[in-house]
This record gives C-alpha cells, structure tokens and sequence, in this order.
C-alpha cells in the first residue's frame, strides 16, 4: 500500500513538472536518484497526454529522438528520463544542440517539497537514492511532523531519516546519553539486522546524528563494532567506582580481551554517561548495573573491603539489587540455618528486619520481585519449624483421636517438605544459600518431623488392629471408602492416584479438579493406608469388594496418564458403565526413579497431569460421583539402615523376630516411621520409596463429588426447615428454625450433653462431613439463630483459650 501512496504522489510530481513545458511536446528529464525508476507503473492517465521512454543508450535515444522530431505532430507529446551516469553528458550535448534545451532535473527534494507544500527540504535529501526513500516513505512523512519548520536543515534531515528507517523517533536526541539509550533501544528491537534491505549506510548516518549531539566517541565504538564490550564497560566503570575501586587493573580484569580495545577511554567519563542515563531512564540503568554487578562477582573483586553490618548495607544501598543480594547472602551466612547450638551473629529478626527492606524496594524489576518472594517462603517456613521445635511436646500430648491428628498434620506438617524444596531450586536463584547448608536444613527438618512421625506411628501401632476390624469407626481405612459411597445403587467414578500423598493432591492434582470442586456438592476427608502401605495391599483394598460383588457392571482401566490411552479412557466412560475405576500411575511409577527435590518432581508430574487428567475432567459424566482416593503415599529416604538375619527387607518394612531400628510392629511386619529406609547387602536404593508407617505414606486425602443434578450450588449444606423435637435438661422443645445439616448435629449433641469445646466440634464435623469449616463463625451464626427462635440461646464462654458452648432456654 506504501508503494501506491507513493506512486501517487510520483505521478502529481512528473505532472508538474510537465504541465512546465507544455510549448513543447518533448521533455528530457534527468533522474540521478533514480525517482522515476518505476515511471512505467504509474497510471497512464496522470502522464496524458505524454509517452515515456527511458534511456538506457545513448545511440538508441538519438535514433528514436530524430524519429519523433520528425514525425512529431500537435497531440504528440514525450518524455525521456535518463537516469545513466554514463550517457548524460552526450544526451544533455546532444539535447543542446538539435534541440536547443537542456535536460531537466528531477530531485528527491523537489518531490518532497512538492508532497509536503510550504516545506524546504535541505539539499542533504538529494544525496540518497529514491528506492530507499520509497520503502520509507510513510514514516519519512510522520517524523517530518515531528519538526514544526518550513526550512528543514541538514542535521533535521539526517534525524528524519534516521527516525523513519528504524521507526524510532530520533528528532528528540539532544545529548550523550539520548544518543546511548537510543542505539540501545535499537539493539533491543532489531538486534545487528538491518530494519529495511535499503542501500543506505547506517552506520555513517547514525555517525553523522550522534555527532550533531556531541556523541562522536559512540558512533565511532558503532563503528568498530566494539558496542558490546564499550556497554559492559559503562556498567562496570560505575559499579567499581561506587565501591571505589575504578582502576584499570580491575577493569582489565573484569574485562578480559575485551579491555584491548577500549583502553584509551576515560572511563571516568563512562561513570558521567552512566549517572546521566539513570536521570533519563531508571530501569535501564538498575538492570544495567545490576548486569554490571554479577560480572564483577564472577571475575572474584570483593568489591566490600571490610567487615559490614550487612542489615543496614541493605537498608542503605537498597536502590541496587546487585548490593542487595550480597547484603543477604551475607546476613543469612551469619544466621543460624542448620539450628546449630552455638551463637551467630544475626537473629531471625534481623532477618525478618532485611525481608521488611527489601520488601519496600520501590522498583519492580524481576530481580527484585524474586528476592522478596525468596525471604518472603524462607521467612514463612522457618516461622512453621520455630513452632514445631518449640511446641512439638505440647502439640503431641494435646492429640487424643485420629482427627486431631490429621488436623495437625494437614495444618502443619504436610507441606514443610515440599516448601523447602521448592526454596532450594525453584525460588533462590540467586544462590544465598550454599547446597550444604541446604542439606544441613533438610537434617534440621526432619529431625523435628521424625519427632512427630514416631508419635502419629505409635498410635497407630496401637489402634490399627481395631480400626481394622471394626471398619465402621473412625477413621476411614482403605478397605473401608466403599462404605461411604452409594455404590449398590448410583453410578461413581473412582479416580485412583497410585503414590498420591496429601501434599502431592494439594500441590498438584486439587487444582485440576477446581472447576468441579465449585460446581458440585463436595465432602472433603481422608484415609489410611493399608499396613504395609504397597500398591497391591492398599490400592486393592480400595475395590475388591466392588469387583467381587459388581463385576459386569464395571470398567476397570490402568495407566490411565498414558497419552496412548487417553481415547480409551473417554470410549469407556461413554459405555456408561454404572462403576469405572481409573488408576493412575505417575506418582508412584517416577517416584521409585525420580532423583530430584520434591517440587521438581511434582513439576514434572505436572507436566504429566496437563496431556491427561485435564482430558479427563471434561469426559467425566455429570450425573456420577467421583471419588478421588489414593492407595499410599511416599517418603523420601535419606539414609539407610542395614539389616541383617531377616526373611525380608524393603526398603520401608522388613519381617524379622530381631529388633528393628525406627519401626513399629503391625502383624509381622517391622515398619519404618522415620526418613531412614531399609537394605540388606548390595542393590538399589530410592531416594522416594513406601510401605512404612510414616504419615507421608498412611494419610492420603479422599474426595467426594456429588452428581451435579442433585447437589445444590457450591459446597453449602442444605438448610431444613421442618421442626425437631429436642430434650434440653429434661424439658422438650419443638424447635422451628432453618438450619443447615452442620447446625442440626451441633444443636442434637449439645441437647444431649452438658457443653462442647471448640475442639470437640471441630472433631466432631471431620467425622460426620469430612471437613470443620470456621467453627467460631458457625457458632455465632447458630446462636442468632436461635435466639430469633426465642426457644433457645447459646451459652459462651472461655477457658483460658478454649471456647466453651452450652445449650440454654
């Protein structure tokens, strides 16, 4: 389109220049910047009444030129354009003489004149070549606006040009550090490519521009293609004078082989250039010194000559995120990770103290956002292990049931390990903390969760057998979770994650069921591996009893993550057989492999989840319950005990009369608690493995998804309101008010009993629902209630930091 614009204007130009000798019907045009070079596709209506012919050789011209002079008649009209350097002499000689004229000329600043009326053009136009201009031509045109002049002179021409071939305003330069940000910027969009395959040299353009703004010494580092290494050496210059340490030794080193070329710069000069550009474009210079500082880093300049209170360093040199990470890796070099028994020399709330600094950095580049995310999880996590360490006695000896047991897990356990990794490789990229000192805090770690694991196996060392028999009591074991579903009677999916610990459905697999989790009725709990938790025991235990029982109605499928089987996955859902039972292996079959942190691995489970369990989702029927399950968790190993004179070892469990090592005894098994595995002899050991009695491989969640059609918006209880008879204190009453499934339990227990903890409802509600939900807030709201019913009232008070409920007229 830019081309016929300019043929356009082309045309309105050559019809100007011939309506100026119309008492003649011959016009010899000459076009040294080849402006008429495409005359021929110019519509032939605007050149009426004339012909065009171009000159090519000077004998075919005089041939053709005596031709039309003889046999010229009054409607006859021509125009010759020679545009050959070589014959324009003999043709204006020749013109001259048999014709008495002489050749016209056809200037590009004519042409722009006559686009742009009321505007000069400098003479400086005339010098580049028309097919250039016209690739151009529309942005020739904006930037020109961008000088309100009628008289365009020859550094305002160089700017305009400079401007349009790059599509960068350069009419604005008015300094040093204009021209540097400039190139920049150019370097930033189109790399060393030309913008436009155009024959004018660049380099000697752009030249010409910083040299109007006394920036001749950067078109001449342009020039020898020493940009690179003169852009480093700013960065550097700045940096090493800040910490005053500006001396061509350092430089050199810093440098290298790229210090030959730039050695006779003031580099003084270099540091002026750079505070210049920090007025004129703050985030370029904070990238820029920031790219400065970590060169400087690596070539081994200290740039700090002495012993820092690195806490107010940070406070003080806050604006630089290169001084920034050195001031932490230095505070968190003298604070104490490992939990080591000797003194350090800053505290957790020097700590805490740095993360409230940096948290406060006005400027946003991703640099400074992945330092503070960085403290930010650090600081979260060590404030989880300061709680467990200090209250690990009291936590334990308040626990009396299963449910206390799974909330203190669920609320404060579960995800230490993961968070420490995802720390280590995902978040501290900038390396604060050695890898030693990471295993270091990974001992630290489970040193205080082994505290806990050994409590959470020793009761279930001690109620495992009942539970086991008694299959109707809490808690819910695997052999057990078809009880809670409708499966003599409705349709129900079991989606089965092989290896799914609490921590793997939270950070990994929840999120992918979000969109049902909100759309549907759901009951959130858990269950218990089977004991030894292996995938045969403990995934069978899940559905034997169905397949025993219900065998033609079913549609068993494994392997379900297998991009393979994903056609057989839908094909099979779509048989609408009334039970499928969907196994999936990824956590397990990896895990057994995986050598990674943990939140690698679950990254790549990720990866995984994203070809399969999203395709799943959408093929999953509406009116079926889904229950989400999982047959045993993992624990990752960091030691190994050998055993000797056993009939059996894994690495989680061994069967020997002998003692063993961190292990309970269910049946004839001898089950590891801790993060210390089992061998005996030589062969493999995994770094994930299961089949122990630690709560990363028995507490796994279970999920239960409500047919759409019967479950009402979101996970909100029903209310009812039919009336109740209740017996408070041996009077009836005949409650009529609305109250939702939750609130009828609570009211039926307090009638029957004298009062209620906190606690003791919250135990309560897991058992019934699966889930507590905000106890303090259900109860007020219970109360309103039942005062607007003006037969009863809550009564509440305290016991030191327990609430206490009765049930009153």
């Amino acid at each position: 389109m830019a081309n016929e614009i300019y043929k356009h204007y082309l045309a309105k130009y050559i019809e100007m220049k011939k309506d100026t000798a119309l008492t003649h019907p011959i016009i010899i045009l000459r076009d040294y910047n080849g402006l008429l070079t495409d005359i021929e596709d110019i519509e032939i209506a605007l050149l009426y009444p004339h012909n065009v012919y171009k000159i090519k050789d000077h004998h075919a011209f005089r041939k053709r030129f005596e031709h039309l002079k003889q046999g010229v008649s009054k409607d006859q009209y021509y125009i010759f354009i020679v545009d050959n350097s070589d014959v324009i002499e003999k043709v204006q000689d020749f013109t001259k003489r048999s014709y008495n004229k002489t050749v016209r000329e056809v200037k590009l600043k004519d042409f722009l004149n006559q686009i742009e009326q009321g505007l000069n053009w400098h003479e400086r136009i005339n010098d580049y070549n028309a097919k250039d201009i016209e690739k151009i031509f529309e942005r020739l045109l904006m930037y020109r606006k961008a000088i309100p002049k009628k008289n365009i002179n020859r550094e305002e021409t160089d700017l305009v040009l400079l401007s349009a071939i790059y599509d960068m305003d350069a009419t604005k330069l008015s300094d040093l550090a204009d021209c540097y940000i400039y190139y920049r910027n150019i370097l930033d969009v189109y790399s060393t490519n030309k913008p436009l395959d155009i024959g004018i040299n660049l380099q000697n353009l752009m030249k010409k521009v910083f040299n109007y703004h006394h920036a001749e010494f950067v078109g001449d580092i342009i020039g020898k293609e020493l940009f690179a290494s003169f852009d480093k050496a700013i960065w550097i210059s700045l940096v090493l004078k800040q910490f005053n340490q500006l001396t061509d030794d350092n430089l050199q080193k810093v440098l290298g082989n790229n210090y030959t070329g730039l050695k006779d710069l003031d580099f003084f000069e270099l540091v002026a250039l750079a505070e210049r550009v920090e007025r004129k474009d703050k985030k370029l210079y904070l990238q820029k010194r920031d790219q400065a500082e970590k060169l400087i880093r690596k070539s081994d300049i200290s740039l700090y000559q002495k012993a820092e209170d690195y806490v107010l360093f940070v406070k003080e040199n806050q604006n630089s995120p290169s001084s920034v990470v050195t001031g932490i890796k230095n505070v968190l070099k003298d604070f104490n990770l490992e939990g080591a028994k000797k003194l350090y020399r800053y505290s957790f709330e020097d700590l805490k103290e740095v993360s409230n600094i940096v948290e406060g950095v006005p400027y946003q580049i991703n640099s400074v956002k992945g330092i503070q995310t960085f403290l930010k999880s650090l600081i979260s996590w060590f404030d989880s292990i300061y709680d467990l360490e200090g209250n690990s006695v009291n936590l334990i000896n308040s626990i009396s049931d299963y449910n206390q047991w799974f909330q203190l897990i669920t609320e404060k356990l579960y995800d230490l390990e993961y968070e420490l990794s995802e720390i280590r490789y995902s978040l501290d990229t900038e390396s604060f903390i050695e890898n030693k000192r990471y295993e270091a805090l990974e001992i630290r770690l489970n040193n205080i969760l082994n505290v806990f694991r050994k409590s959470f196996a020793k009761f279930i060392e001690d109620h495992y057998q009942h539970w086991v028999e008694h299959g109707s009591e809490q808690p819910i074991l695997n052999h057990s979770i078809s009880n809670f579903v409708p499966v003599d009677t409705d349709k129900v999916v079991f989606v089965i994650f092989d290896g799914m610990r609490y921590d793997a459905w939270k950070k990994v697999v929840e999120p992918y069921f979000k969109s049902l989790l909100v759309e549907r009725e759901v009951s959130y709990g858990h269950s218990l591996a089977m004991l030894p938790s292996i995938t045969s025991l403990s995934r069978e235990a899940i559905y034997k009893n169905i397949r025993s029982r219900y065998s033609s109605e079913i549609n068993y499928i494994t392997k379900s993550e297998s991009e393979s089987r994903q056609q057989e996955v839908r094909d099979s859902l779509l048989m609408d057989k009334r039970i499928n039972i969907l196994i999936f292996n990824m956590f397990d079959k990896e895990g057994h492999t995986s050598t990674q942190g943990l939140s690698v691995f679950y990254k790549r489970q990720k990866e995984v989840f994203e070809a399969s369990i999203r395709e799943l989702i959408n093929t999953l029927p509406q009116d079926t319950h889904i229950v989400i399950a999982s047959d045993h968790g993992f624990s990752k190993i960091n030691d190994y005990i050998k055993i000797d004179d056993a009939s059996q070892v894994k690495s989680r469990y061994v069967v020997s009369p002998n003692k063993v090592p961190e292990s309970i005894q269910i049946g004839d098994y001898k089950l590891s608690y801790t993060d210390n595995g089992y061998y005996h002899g030589g062969g493999e050991r995994d770094l994930y493995s299961h089949g122990g009695a630690s709560f990363e491989e028995m507490v796994l969640p279970l999920i239960h998804i409500k047919p759409k059609q019967t479950a009402p918006k979101g996970t909100t209880d029903t209310g009812s309101e039919e009336s109740f008879k209740l017996r408070v204190r041996e009077e009836e009453v005949n409650l009529r008010i609305r109250l939702n499934k939750k609130e009828q339990v609570i009211v039926q227990t307090l009638s029957r009993t004298n009062q209620l903890t906190t606690r003791d409802i919250e135990s309560m509600l897991i058992n019934k629902f699966g889930e507590a939900g905000m106890v303090d807030g259900m109860m007020k709201r219970l109360n309103r209630k039942l005062v607007r019913s003006g037969e009863l009232k809550l009564d509440i008070s305290s016991a030191g930091e327990i609430i206490v409920y009765k049930l009153i007229r």
